[in-house]
């Protein structure tokens, strides 16, 4: 039976997928960290990817949540303190109408409350939300990896570097225990997967009012410094429903380096970290689903049939008949 504390959290990379299943019955919480290479060419691969990575985290039906920050992706925070229904969907109509963001999330720090504002393809995270419903996830939601990952911080962290593959690297900056601002980097990352965290203060009076695309990763970058580069020691010590999480080698796939992302989202889809809120996008949902590829088979058919006698009926049809009556009313057949 599913429950709180049930969850699975998958981190969709450029390269890597990666994913770690928690049940509620076991003290450390997590049942299974998998990775698969998730390179995709087209939705039919990614399907393949994910449809690997269920297996290898074993069946369930616990809710599921996708951590997702592709290239050219940005995020930063808006105070959204006191409104109520009507100021929230009012703020929601203003960022799009003046800046063109049509995906926000929010998020509750008491005695504050935040909407995350989301520059991505919101048309490209319905696609991949249905892309994991057909490999078999269940209840599946789309997030900011950086809302993600916050989850499983340490509070005094204030600034986070992520490189999950040899591509890409984003980061983000934090405040109050909440995102401020995140964006990618421009130059290649180091080999392997990395998670750095600096405590050091960070400089941010230009990350408080909504900027451009250009201007928030400018702004991002300025504010991150020179300490995150990934080094000895600067791998982020987690916590995990306000438990410390262990620390394990780079190479094992339980490592904050492998999973940090995809325990956080975990984390969100367990109901471990207060109430879950989805991102929330105006306008429809596309309503084409994704183009993939159905199995087709082809098998030749005799011209004549040429059925099995039976006992008692030469023919054969009685026996046949027969049996399936039988297997509608639970007798024998075969």
């Amino acid at each position: 039976m599913i429950g709180r504390g049930d969850g699975v959290g998958i981190e969709v990379g450029p390269t890597v997928i990666r994913g770690v299943r928690l049940s509620a019955d076991l003290p450390t919480r997590v049942l299974a960290a998998r990775e698969v290479s998730g390179r995709s060419e087209g939705p039919e691969d990614l399907v393949d990817a994910l449809d690997r990575l269920r297996a290898e985290l074993g069946p369930t039906e616990a809710p599921t949540r996708l951590a997702w920050f592709p290239p050219g992706a940005a995020l930063q925070r808006v105070d959204a303190t006191g409104l109520d229904g009507r100021g929230l969907d009012a703020l929601r109509h203003r960022l799009a109408a003046e800046h063109g963001i049509t995906s926000t999330m929010l998020v509750d720090s008491p005695p504050r409350r935040w909407m995350i504002t989301l520059r991505w393809r919101s048309d490209v995270a319905w696609e991949l939300q249905e892309i994991a419903e057909r490999a078999g996830f269940v209840d599946v939601e789309v997030e900011p990896a950086p809302v993600s990952v916050q989850r499983v911080l340490q509070p005094a962290v204030a600034a986070v570097r992520r490189d999950p593959d040899d591509e890409r690297s984003w980061v983000m900056i934090s405040r109050d225990r909440v995102p401020l601002a995140a964006a990618h980097l421009d130059a290649v990352p180091p080999p392997g997967a990395h998670l750095t965290a600096s405590t050091a203060r960070r400089t941010t009076e230009h990350l408080d009012e909504l900027l451009t695309l250009d201007a928030l990763a400018g702004a991002v970058l300025a504010a991150a410094g020179g300490d995150l580069a990934p080094r000895p020691g600067t791998v982020a010590a987690l916590q995990l429903a306000g438990e410390a999480y262990p620390r394990f080698p780079p190479h094992d796939l339980r490592s904050a380096d492998r999973c940090g992302v995809a325990l956080g989202a975990a984390i969100g889809a367990a109901g471990l970290a207060g109430r879950a809120r989805p991102v929330d996008v105006i306008g429809r949902r596309p309503s084409r689903s994704v183009d993939l590829p159905r199995p087709w088979a082809i098998e030749e058919v005799a011209e004549e049939l040429d059925p099995a006698p039976v006992l008692g009926d030469p023919s054969g049809r009685r026996g046949w008949f027969r049996g399936r009556r039988a297997r509608r009313a639970g007798g024998g057949g075969a």
